[in-house]
């Protein structure tokens, strides 16, 4: 049932026009020169945050203003953050502490706000950090935007997330149109350790976003309803996510964010020419908990949203929701279910071995002929010709992917599943998701 995203995708880049589609919008980007500002939500991001906020200042089109929110990291991130601000030659604007009890968002904490400016780059640094306690990046980004945010634009980029340099002059123009809520590029896995299972991780996940961000998102732009938002790095409307603000109610806060602000009547939009570097999981354990995370997302929104967006949305919209809710839940988990116990079932007999074959070659097949759509739409838009070297080193990422981790994916689909529904029929849910992403 996938073909509905293949041939949707296909038609996409069939149908693409010759040069940049985002000339006009872009011409009106630096025409008009709207503001932006980058909020940075970094907890114990010593490793990664001065490449992150070096990739923001150092943008082809930058912003006004960085917020970089410290949740009270543990660990060095405040020493790297103003490290790197020094060798940028920041001036002290302002410090103080606040309380934010009474504030949109607030966390009934004690909050310390350092301004700075960066005289040079005509650019001011926010840094703040929370005193207390630890809050989740969905509060302390709401808490942002409704309280520090003054520019009609903003980005939410994590703190381990390196930008390439035109990222916001590829991703701000899409907002400029009419009712366009949120805006993303495509991230590329970025590894920070050389061990064996980083780069079994790195291997799945690049195949992963070719074949999701170049195969499945194309297919829904086409279909008109946006599974999920592309968490590391996504530009914002501030007014209309002031209207829906980000919730924090499953372990899957984009995929919420995504379905609320488009049954709320706002539309999201995908850059093919903007690029993202982020940070994965560097061992087995830390991919299998984030499969796990990811993986229940879909059922928990389905049960705590489903309902209220597909009676909001109408015709067209409201068909491609459903048939992503179905796909990504009911129908994923089923196949994945039939995927693995095939083995079982041929061996017991119950199931022909002509059949077992046929199955298990078609799944190869299928995956095969997805991943080379979204590897084809990753060298187009990357500018990088499909030269054959190229094109054996990316097969063989293809055969680790799908030889190691194809059913292991399988099984955390299944597992993520009952663990959501045991949570939903127990009344856990209340307790256990709020506040998780």
């Amino acid at each position: 049932m996938a073909e509905v995203y293949y041939a949707a995708a296909l038609y996409s880049y069939l149908r693409e026009r010759k040069g940049n589609s985002l000339s006009e919008l872009e011409k009106r980007l630096h025409e008009f020169s709207p503001p932006w500002t980058a909020i940075i939500p970094a907890y114990n991001e010593e490793d990664n945050i001065q490449q992150s906020l070096d990739s923001v200042i150092n943008q082809t089109y930058p912003p006004v203003e960085i917020i970089i929110l410290d949740d009270h990291s543990s660990d060095n991130t405040p020493r790297k953050v103003f490290q790197l601000l020094k060798q940028y030659d920041a001036k002290l604007i302002k410090t103080r502490i606040i309380d934010d009890e009474d504030l949109p968002f607030g966390s009934g904490q004690k909050r310390a706000i350092i301004r700075l400016e960066l005289p040079k780059l005509d650019m001011i640094i926010t840094y703040v950090r929370n005193l207390e306690k630890n809050v989740g990046k969905t509060m302390n980004l709401n808490w942002a935007v409704f309280n520090l945010v003054k520019t009609p634009y903003f980005a939410n980029i994590d703190g381990d997330t390196i930008l390439e340099k035109d990222y916001a002059e590829k991703v701000l123009p899409l907002l400029l149109e009419d009712k366009v809520a949120a805006a993303y590029g495509w991230p590329l896995p970025r590894r920070i350790e050389n061990n064996w299972q980083a780069k079994i991780i790195e291997y799945t996940k690049r195949v992963a976003y070719k074949i999701n961000h170049f195969l499945f998102k194309q297919g829904q732009d086409k279909i008109e309803f946006i599974y999920n938002l592309m968490g590391c790095a996504i530009f914002y409307n501030s007014d209309i996510f002031r209207k829906v603000p980000r919730p924090n109610d499953s372990y899957a806060g984009d995929t919420s964010h995504a379905w609320e602000l488009q049954s709320a009547g706002y539309k999201i939009r995908i850059s093919l020419d903007g690029f993202v570097y982020t940070t994965e999981p560097t061992d087995l354990r830390k991919f299998w908990k984030q499969r796990m995370r990811w993986g229940s997302g879909p059922f928990q929104n389905l049960y705590l949203r489903g309902k209220k967006v597909l009676s909001n949305l109408k015709g067209k919209r409201k068909l491609s929701a459903a048939w992503n809710m179905f796909y990504y839940s009911v129908l994923s988990t089923k196949y994945s279910i039939a995927l693995l116990s095939l083995p079982f079932l041929a061996i017991k007999g119950v199931v022909d071995k002509d059949l077992f074959t046929k199955i298990y070659t078609y799944d190869f097949i299928m995956w095969f002929i997805a991943y080379s759509i979204g590897n084809y739409g990753y060298h187009r838009h990357k500018q990088n010709p499909m030269k054959p070297r190229e094109l054996l080193n990316d097969f063989k990422e293809f055969l680790v992917m799908y030889s190691i981790v194809r059913y292991g994916w399988a099984i955390t689909n299944i597992i993520s599943a009952l663990y959501t529904i045991y949570d939903i029929v127990s009344g856990k849910y209340k307790e256990k998701w709020i506040g998780m992403h």
